[in-house]
């Protein structure tokens, strides 16, 4: 299925997680935070948030002075 994380549509499994894509990005620990459908979503659900057709995935790390930068 598709959805779009960071502006970028992507190709991911059928009922694929956040924790899952994080994981298949390769970006665990480095994630300071997601949003999904622009709502924000607690690492602690990630493993419970079941990805959509269409959904829209945003996956932002800290970066100097503060600021939030988007991933990928």
């Amino acid at each position: 299925m598709k959805i779009e994380i960071n502006g970028q549509t992507r190709e991911v499994d059928e009922n694929a997680s956040i924790e899952t894509i994080v994981a298949e990005l390769g970006v665990e620990g480095k994630v300071a935070a997601c949003a999904l459908n622009a709502r924000v979503v607690k690492r602690e659900s990630w493993a419970d948030s079941t990805l959509k057709e269409g959904d829209r995935l945003e996956l932002l790390a800290f970066v100097g002075g503060g600021a939030f930068g988007v991933l990928l």
